[in-house]
């Protein structure tokens, strides 16, 4: 798994020659990992399929993915440590496995509304993680569902880089502010970022 670390953000990676979701798992400047959607997902002919009737039919600004995705998580020596499985639908939950297929927990997003809201609830149904966002999804606060501590915030932002080209074209990051913790709850608040993303966030 990712180890803590007392941040980390993560970034969608923009590339033409690569297929389906990618994104940076950084530190200080350091990528640390990488989340990479399987190339049998990314390749499934009904998934490409689903994919264009999401982009030509929904008319909405953002792109809702609607098609079944595999992710897989990537440590510093782009070793597969676990994966994020989604299935086919809107707002689908988001399930987190070991590399050997052990399932470590659910994402599920409750609320679309006013106050995003966000469960991650392990394999026998315990509340683990609950994350309430800001109306427009941008700023999240994440406590301990059991005893209502505060475990971080999750929040979306743009970095600012040296050219015009980077500021324009280089997707915002999302700051884990507190990320030094085990490496399941590393893993789950990772989770969280992806559902936020491709549930409020994609195509912005």
């Amino acid at each position: 798994m990712i180890k803590g670390y007392s941040k980390i953000y993560l970034q969608k990676v923009e590339s033409l020659n690569k297929q389906g979701l990618v994104y940076s798992i950084n530190t200080d400047g350091k990528t640390i990992g990488k989340l990479q959607e399987s190339k049998k997902s990314s390749k499934k002919a009904g998934n490409q399929m689903i994919k264009l009737a999401s982009l030509l039919l929904l008319a909405i600004p953002q792109r809702i993915i609607v098609e079944n995705l595999e992710i897989d998580l990537l440590d510093e020596e782009g070793k597969i440590v676990g994966y994020i499985k989604k299935e086919i639908g809107f707002y689908k939950d988001l399930t987190l496995y070991t590399k050997n297929g052990e399932h470590i927990a659910t994402v599920k997003s409750i609320s679309k509304g006013k106050s995003p809201s966000i469960k991650v609830i392990d394999a026998n149904g315990n509340e683990l993680l609950t994350a309430i966002g800001s109306y427009d999804a941008i700023d999240f606060t994440v406590r301990d569902s059991s005893t209502n501590k505060l475990v971080t915030s999750i929040k979306k932002r743009s970095l600012f880089y040296e050219t015009i080209k980077e500021n324009l074209f280089n997707n915002d990051v999302y700051h884990i502010g507190d990320s030094d913790h085990k490496e399941d709850i590393v893993f789950e608040l990772i989770g969280i970022v992806v559902a936020i993303d491709i549930h409020f966030h994609m195509g912005q």
